[in-house]
């Protein structure tokens, strides 16, 4: 008998991985530390490779349902994993038989047995508003969507959007009917367009939110790559940024604070102009 059970047992292997979770990244940054300038494109990137995981096994019919910073692990070499796939669920079985139609055609394909998932299963603080109140088997990409965002939002200003609550019925409760507050006026070194993307993952209607990863990968690349990304700088009152004449192909937007330009006639300063927020300072003035 001894024998025959172990020859029923299935056993399968995994690589090794090695990295840093992202919950202890971010819970080594001081808490009066703002994200700004390189440290969002850092977690840009690590947010878009996450992102093109999730566009991935989407497209394979397969749904995470517990994204959060402790499933999340940056390799050493910048790669990123998501780990912990034991509450996800085949929501859409068509890309599985599709495989097996073209891939192994001469192989038998096994038949998808479905349980009824009546169950709610998941990490409270993370889970989307839907996912805190329906059956498993109902759930869709859009759930990954929403917790993707928490993680985003963290990732962004440092904090939950919900607060940190033990209790898991006052927790779903948050995320069902709590607005967290946008990420711009939580740390307003957000450019806007982050904060807009970062509310469309987090909306209380699946129908308002991305419909995928795909559409948030655009998005990001959109703002990359039209100078929103840009990292900003901070300069002391009465630091001189550049003289005229001096060589440059670069130029400033100004996010707060003033700049004056002015010439010295007489050893006295001349202002030839004030400018503001919202102005450009540069070569391209």
């Amino acid at each position: 008998d001894a024998f025959l059970n172990r020859e029923k047992n299935i056993n399968y292997s995994m690589k090794p991985i090695e990295g840093k979770l992202l919950s202890d990244k971010l819970q080594s940054k001081p808490a009066y530390e703002k994200v700004s300038g390189t440290s969002i494109n850092k977690y840009l990137e690590i947010f878009k490779k996450l992102s093109e995981t999730l566009s991935y096994v989407h497209d394979k019919g397969v749904i995470h349902l517990d994204i959060k910073p402790d499933n999340i692990l940056i390799g050493n070499y910048g790669e990123v994993i998501l780990m912990d796939w034991g509450n996800a669920r085949l929501y859409d079985p068509t890309p599985y038989y599709e495989f097996f139609k073209t891939e192994l055609p001469n192989t038998k394909m096994a038949r998808i047995e479905k349980e009824p998932e009546n169950m709610i299963i998941g990490t409270p603080n993370y889970m989307s508003p839907e996912q805190t109140k329906s059956d498993r088997e109902t759930l869709t990409p859009s759930s990954d969507i929403f917790s993707a965002g928490i993680v985003f939002y963290q990732m962004m200003t440092g904090i939950h959007p919900f607060p940190e609550i033990h209790d898991t019925g006052v927790a779903m409760a948050q995320v069902r009917n709590l607005d967290p507050i946008p990420i711009y006026n939580v740390n307003n070194d957000i450019p806007i367009r982050l904060s807009m993307i970062c509310d469309k993952m987090l909306k209380k209607d699946a129908m308002f939110r991305y419909h995928s990863f795909k559409e948030i990968i655009d998005d990001i690349d959109e703002f990359c790559n039209s100078g929103q990304g840009f990292s900003t700088m901070t300069y002391q009152p009465g630091t001189i940024i550049f003289n005229e004449g001096d060589e440059g192909d670069y130029s400033f937007k100004i996010l707060s604070g003033k700049v004056q330009v002015y010439k010295t006639i007489d050893n006295k300063r001349e202002v030839l102009a004030e400018l503001g927020k919202g102005e450009i300072v540069g070569e391209l003035a």
